[in-house]
């Protein structure tokens, strides 16, 4: 975080828009991460496992009297029970009750991201914002940081005048994952930087990764409200046709080097968009997925689209730092151009250039590259 902070411009219709939409994001409740074995054989008590299940489901479908009731038979009857401690003090957090959730998870461990998560809303709402942001902002640094974590950081961020920081911290969610409302959040900013051609960008990407769940409402309707035009529909693969071919480069995905290698050599527009979004698709269930990482960004560079190049390339790099293939990529799209600030990005490359070509001496082809980039930042 920067020393000092600059007021930002402020526009009331946005403002208004991040109003009703922070909240529900400042209230989103995590997931159940996977239990252990232990926590496993815990729950497995008859009577406390159903209590939990319908006290979790109850708060999932915002039925509050329902929860303050089943919360208030779990204080009664299993006050110990570290599942229902925990729903417990979900229960109190929506209820208003902030301090009281803090107190009654200072009698839990924090031993799972879900839970410490919770503890920091719950020190938000409780007034405790400085504490909160500190430590969000030292976690948002490691690599296993949630996504959801990231986004509160960003609200802190823009609640202190700090959006490049805030800007910062969703883009780093989008390199682990496009998160629709990391996405969603990214655009409401570039509204109030009046930044017509990067809220396009954001725009185009939420219609092509959807939107389920995201607090803010249908996207048409959001986007209207920020003065956003829809972006057109340039005919979108079918999702079954990149269902299916997702489930096929699962049981083949040899095939994807290969196949990216056909594309560049003959372009075909309508194939790439359904060929990158089933590779999307099937990435997380992948084996070899720095591989496929490396041929979404050769395919986004050979479609003329330096965003999401950039975008797949550093989220290679996150994986693997010292990989020479998208190093050499990096540079690539660098001399593309078709960024803001290009001093600092040339900064960047430079800096990833030179530790992979320290990795890698034997390559030539990084070798000139870095002798080319580094001759350009000296002249």
């Amino acid at each position: 975080m920067a020393a000092t902070k600059t007021t930002p411009r402020r526009n009331p219709r946005i403002e208004a828009v991040l109003t009703k939409t922070l909240p529900m994001l400042l209230r989103w409740v995590p997931q159940q991460e996977r239990r252990t074995e232990a926590e496993r054989e815990a729950e497995a008590q008859p009577y406390a496992a159903r209590l939990a299940y319908r006290l979790d489901q109850a708060l999932r479908q915002r039925r509050w009297g329902y929860a303050r009731r089943l919360a208030e038979l779990a204080a009664e009857f299993f006050p110990s029970h570290a599942r229902l401690l925990e729903l417990r003090a979900r229960q109190l957090l929506v209820s208003g009750d902030a301090v009281g959730a803090l107190q009654l998870l200072e009698t839990t461990p924090h031993d799972q991201d879900s839970l410490r998560m919770l503890e920091l809303l719950c020190r938000v709402h409780a007034g405790h914002k400085a504490a909160a942001h500190i430590d969000l902002h030292a976690w948002a640094r490691r690599g296993s940081c949630p996504l959801d974590a990231r986004r509160l950081l960003a609200l802190l961020e823009h609640n202190v005048g700090d959006d490049k920081s805030a800007m910062a911290a969703l883009r780093q969610n989008l390199i682990q994952l496009e998160d629709p409302a990391s996405l969603r959040m990214l655009l409401a900013f570039a509204v109030m930087q009046e930044d017509e051609a990067q809220a396009k960008v954001l725009a185009n990407r939420l219609l092509l990764r959807g939107e389920a769940g995201v607090p803010g409402g249908e996207l048409a309707s959001w986007l209207e409200t920020l003065g956003v035009p829809e972006p057109e529909r340039h005919n979108d693969p079918d999702p079954n046709n990149i269902d299916a071919l997702a489930i096929e480069l699962l049981g083949a995905e040899q095939m994807i080097p290969s196949l990216t290698e056909a594309y560049i050599r003959e372009p075909d527009s309508i194939w790439a968009r359904l060929f990158t979004r089933a590779v999307e698709r099937a990435l997380p269930d992948l084996e070899e997925q720095l591989e496929a990482v490396i041929c979404l960004a050769r395919l986004w560079y050979a479609t003329g689209d330096l965003a999401e190049a950039r975008r797949w390339i550093n989220r290679g790099l996150q994986m693997s730092p010292l990989s020479a293939p998208l190093a050499i990529l990096l540079g690539q799209v660098s001399q593309a151009g078709g960024v803001a600030d290009e001093a600092e990005e040339k900064s960047r490359i430079v800096e990833v250039v030179t530790r992979v070509a320290n990795a890698h001496p034997d390559w030539p082809d990084v070798q000139a590259l870095r002798a080319e980039l580094t001759g350009k930042q000296a002249a």
